[in-house]
């Protein structure tokens, strides 16, 4: 997608943003089951920073190009983690993956509701099907439309985030979150393989073709979603 400048530092925003608290939820899940932290530079922060100085490439470099060259948003964060816990206690390691995507998820939430109701009161209106930076917009330029795009993309990302994270391929956290259903033996092999770094390579590419097949449908059921406003003028 072609992005001017201004979306380019609104999308980079809200993708901090939602990647801060992403993170942010992995710690405090980790701390409060205790040893889910593997090294001592772990902090219960959102300072932005932080994550920036574990993972620059992921947070910056790599976002910033894409955004640059292609309009698109690539990138990820880190917190320290200890796989030999997660080994000894996969459940608890499971709470803990579950915990970032699932903050994705209320995110994408929260700002489906704030922009049905927008739409409701008149303030909003729906936008172009096919922009995700405007699925929502002022009839003015301004405050109003500028909250609008941040609602639109903070809809559309966080889905994303949180439909990718949960595809049970390492290293994203659905191949942890994944031990809550599967018996503790079938668990156990199946992380044998998925863990094994041959199939790294493998697992993601069959990632990105789950998360292309999933995405348009569930973007399809937010708009509507929000759409369901108009209904009621």
């Amino acid at each position: 997608m072609d992005i001017s400048f201004t979306l380019g530092i609104f999308w980079y925003v809200v993708f901090v943003f939602s990647t801060v608290l992403h993170e942010f939820a992995h710690v405090i899940v980790g701390l409060r089951l205790g040893g889910g932290l593997g090294a001592k530079d772990a902090r219960l922060t959102l300072d932005p920073y932080y994550y920036m100085k574990r993972e620059p490439f992921g947070m910056v470099v790599l976002p910033i190009v894409f955004l640059l060259t292609s309009g698109m948003l690539i990138g990820w964060a880190s917190v320290p983690y200890n796989p030999i816990w997660a080994m000894r206690y996969p459940k608890k390691a499971a709470l803990m993956s579950l915990a970032g995507p699932l903050t994705n998820l209320l995110l994408a939430v929260v700002a489906i509701v704030l922009s049905f109701f927008g739409v409701l009161l008149g303030i909003f209106e729906m936008g172009e099907y096919d922009s995700f930076s405007h699925i929502i917009v002022a009839s003015q330029s301004g405050l109003l439309n500028n909250i609008a795009t941040l609602l639109s993309i903070t809809v559309i990302l966080n889905l994303s985030l949180f439909v990718f994270n949960m595809i049970p391929f390492y290293p994203l956290d659905g191949s942890s979150a994944i031990a809550l259903i599967l018996p503790p033996s079938l668990y156990t092999r199946f992380r044998m393989r998925i863990f094994n770094p041959q199939f790294h390579i493998f697992g993601m590419f069959i990632s990105l073709m789950i998360f292309n097949m999933l995405i348009g449908p569930i973007y399809t059921v937010a708009l509507r979603l929000i759409g369901m406003a108009e209904k009621f003028l």
